[in-house]
């Protein structure tokens, strides 16, 4: 599970592995706890929204007639997008952690 940390030692230094950029004292980052893995925030939200676009289905705007019509449709896909991206999330309770909230 990616856990959000932030560099809060002034002279603490850590490395992102996948960009190899350095993360420095006020810099935010991921840190998986099972292997350590270290990710810049900026690079995994890079790499979210990304995701995010490429799985879009862009064929259900196009069938919008007007601008009411495609903001509506871009609210329900984003609803729907938050929808299965939040129950895919990790959930810790009472210190125990969960693979999704269904459990």
């Amino acid at each position: 599970m990616l856990i959000l940390k932030q560099v809060t030692q002034p002279y603490e230094v850590l490395k992102c592995k996948i960009s190899n950029q350095m993360i420095i004292y006020g810099d935010f980052y991921y840190e998986d706890n099972e292997d350590g893995t270290i990710v810049k925030y900026e690079v995994y939200k890079k790499i979210r929204d990304k995701a995010r676009r490429d799985k879009f289905d862009y064929s259900q705007l196009e069938k919008a007639q007007n601008e009411r019509e495609y903001r509506q449709m871009i609210r329900k896909a984003q609803s729907e997008f938050l929808i299965e991206d939040i129950l895919t999330r990790p959930v810790a309770k009472n210190g125990e952690i969960k693979e999704n909230g269904l459990e």
